[in-house]
């Protein structure tokens, strides 16, 4: 009995993980359903079976997490903050689709093409 405890608490588990999304839930749902399986074809006694259940969660939690993290690129998604062009428009600077306020661009007139080198505090830094 005990064992379908244990296969339902890794399906609950493992539909957690899906509303979550953490990727840590996982690792204790296979552990809970893996250990459940094991208890129906072995008799292993509750105790064993919770702690086959800890380690095994926990030691796959470390060697996927590990592994995981040695592939993880760094993705610098910060697409404001990049060179380009930049048009005056109604005393601001039109770029990237929005209106930007900027020093410097008092001696400008409407419709004058500036290059710009990035953005610093809401504030476009021109070249």
């Amino acid at each position: 009995m005990i064992d379908y405890i244990l296969i339902a608490t890794g399906f609950v588990l493992g539909i957690i993980e899906l509303l979550l999304g953490s990727f840590y839930v996982i690792f204790f749902a296979i552990g809970f359903f893996i250990v459940g399986v094991l208890g129906l074809f072995l008799e292993i006694s509750l105790e064993i079976k919770l702690v086959l259940c800890v380690v095994l969660s926990l030691g796959l939690l470390l060697l996927f997490k590990k592994f995981f993290k040695k592939n993880q690129e760094i993705v610098k998604d910060n697409f404001l903050d990049e060179s380009g062009f930049g048009v005056i428009k109604n005393g601001m600077v039109y770029y990237k689709g929005a209106l930007w306020q900027a020093n410097e661009i008092s001696h400008l007139k409407e419709g004058d093409k500036i290059r710009i080198k990035g953005v610093e505090n809401n504030k476009l830094i021109l070249e």
